[in-house]
């Protein structure tokens, strides 16, 4: 059976296996169109040892923190004692109380280590 042999209005959501339809099953504009997921870094000064230090990586124009978080580039071997001590999104004012969309991620890190390390973060950005 075919789209010619079909009443309008006959096939309904009960009707239709979920993930059969594929985009050239709907026309032009009939779709939203499709976000898309970027990962930003940033990276601090290095921390010495048993220290910690706050890195921001901030989102790009248009584009909401929707996660992130934060480690140690491989400068140095991992340590044990390493912390991500907090992780928390960050307005563009950087405050994370006022329930304005984040569109940064800060990390804070503590080397645990002996040797100083270079502390990272990550947002994961949502761009229209």
């Amino acid at each position: 059976m075919g789209p010619n042999q079909l009443r309008a209005h006959s096939v309904h959501q009960i009707h239709i296996l979920p993930h059969s339809l594929l985009r050239s099953d709907f026309a032009a504009r009939q779709l939203p169109a499709g976000n898309s997921v970027v990962i930003r870094t940033a990276a601090g000064g290095q921390i010495g040892p048993a220290s910690a230090a706050s890195v921001v990586a901030s989102c790009s124009a248009g584009e909401h923190a929707v996660g992130g978080g934060g480690s140690f580039a491989k400068d140095a071997a991992p340590n044990q004692q390493d912390r991500l001590a907090s992780s928390e999104p960050l307005a563009a004012n950087d405050d994370n109380h006022t329930g304005a969309a984040p569109t940064k991620w800060r990390a804070t890190l503590f080397n645990g280590g002996s040797a100083p390390r270079t502390p990272l973060a990550y947002a994961v950005c949502l761009s229209p």
